[in-house]
């Protein structure tokens, strides 16, 4: 098992969220896949990205992946 994905976040990652080519991009905790979920549902692009950046562990992480 491995740590959740979202910055700063000691617990365990159970949630694999994956790309639409099926790689795996971050792996959240319950916690912290229901906020993504809710992030992505409310159409916010400024809630959306927040998210979508935390959940890659912050800003310089997300920097590498790209």
């Amino acid at each position: 098992m491995s740590k959740c994905t979202w910055v700063d976040c000691l617990e365990i990652g159970i949630n694999p969220q994956f790309s639409k080519d099926g790689k795996e991009w971050a792996c959240l905790c319950d916690e912290h896949h229901l906020k993504l979920e809710g992030d992505l549902a409310s159409l916010d692009a400024k809630r959306i990205l927040s998210s979508w950046v935390k959940a890659q562990g912050g800003a310089a992480k997300a920097a590498r992946r790209v």
